[in-house]
């Protein structure tokens, strides 16, 4: 086994602690965040493994479902957080009653108890598939270069969309790739060639999540400003919203352009 696959027993480890305390503190925003990071850490590691080895897991999908179970009780986190800073930044009680409104809505919801049970069968699988994976390291080393050089190739391609069209479609597959690529590089001791740095991909993330997480909080208070009483502090926050979602628009065209102004820069990956 590779020395880097104790990082992923720390993965795993961190993994299942996160699941179990968000789901015996639903409010944890910090917990439920470091079990989605661990748990797609999990599958860009595992999908190199079945490629390299052939072992059937099954733990990727009930891993995906389990990030798909806890998606919106993430979003509604991230969305308490955004009003309440915006209620205690913003003057008049109409700031205020939005970030009322929006709790009583019921976010952040939990993901319900099954997402736990899919998380639990899906990492036993993985303790299991890591002992019983016997890949060399020269051999692992080898398919995780591949895969992220694959992941390299699909996220230039999908920066080089964004040149072209910024829509929220294309925006939300970038930051999907910028993930995959980063995770993976995490599975890996030293950053091949041809690749981009860690860091480089971790701002550039950031800067697309805060878009993200912008229009996620814009479509789910649209909703609440329905009533007169809501109506202009929705206007409000809706307009503020925009303002940030242009500044971190921004800032990740500041990443991801650099990028892809090296000249062919998949020469020394193959």
């Amino acid at each position: 086994m590779a020395r880097s696959d104790d990082a992923v027993r720390e993965w795993l480890d961190a993994a299942s602690d996160a699941a179990r305390r968000a789901r015996r503190d639903p409010s944890d925003a910090g917990a439920l965040h470091r079990f989605r990071i661990n748990a797609r850490r999990l599958i860009v590691y595992v999908k190199v493994l079945e490629k390299a080895c052939g072992f059937p897991f099954g733990a990727r999908k009930r891993l995906r479902r389990a990030l798909r179970a806890t998606g919106p009780w993430r979003d509604g986190h991230v969305g308490v957080h955004w009003l309440d800073d915006y209620a205690a930044r913003s003057r008049g009680s109409g700031a205020a009653a939005l970030a009322q409104a929006y709790r009583r809505r019921g976010a952040p919801v939990s993901a319900g108890p099954g997402w736990r049970r899919e998380v639990d069968k899906a990492l036993r699988r993985l303790r299991r598939g890591l002992d019983e994976c016997a890949l060399k390291k020269s051999e692992l080393r080898a398919a995780r270069r591949a895969a992220a050089a694959q992941e390299w190739r699909r996220l230039a391609r999908r920066l080089r969309r964004l040149g072209r069209a910024r829509d929220s479609a294309a925006l939300h597959s970038a930051r999907i790739a910028v993930k995959r690529l980063r995770y993976q590089l995490d599975t890996m001791e030293k950053v091949p060639c041809g690749l981009p740095k860690p860091s480089d991909l971790r701002r550039l993330q950031s800067a697309l999540g805060e878009v993200h997480d912008r229009e996620v909080i814009a479509a789910e208070i649209s909703a609440l400003g329905r009533g007169a009483q809501l109506r202009a502090p929705t206007r409000r926050a809706l307009r503020r919203l925009k303002r940030e979602e242009s500044v971190f628009l921004a800032r990740a065209r500041r990443c991801w352009e650099p990028l892809l102004k090296v000249e062919r820069p998949f020469r020394c990956l193959n």
